[in-house]
């Protein structure tokens, strides 16, 4: 455990309470992971960081592709396999933004509307 992991985790909600073993908590609902499940915790929450940074995500993208994630259902068979649909879901986000973008500015024009989403979901040309 290093003095960077500490950092990542407290600036995601979770509070070390031990380094050895490991010992974490979510602040805001109490959740408590030891030992291999806190490391695996950590590393999901740095994949999901990968994530954002590959597709170029801010928090609003980000925000919604949780929220998919959390209303979707998954089959049972299915439902330990959700990392790869995590970039398509992502990409996924991505592409309905810079589609309802072009289906404005192409109605109406380049204007203030089509600046605002773009700015607002981080969504480049």
């Amino acid at each position: 455990m290093t003095q960077d992991d500490i950092n990542f985790l407290e600036s995601k909600g979770w509070v070390v309470e031990c380094e050895s073993p490991l010992e974490i908590r979510e602040e805001d609902s109490g959740s408590f992971a030891t030992g291999y499940a806190a490391n695996l915790v950590l590393e999901s929450l740095r994949d999901e960081e990968k994530v954002e940074k590959k597709f170029n995500l801010n928090s609003s993208v980000a925000k919604l592709m949780e929220r998919a994630f959390d209303d979707a259902d998954y089959p049972s068979d299915q439902q330990y396999r959700i990392e790869p649909n995590k970039y398509f879901c992502a990409k996924f986000a991505e592409l309905i933004v810079k589609e309802c973008i072009k289906v404005h500015e192409d109605n109406y024009g380049v204007g203030i509307i089509g600046s605002v989403l773009k700015k607002h979901f981080g969504v480049e040309e």
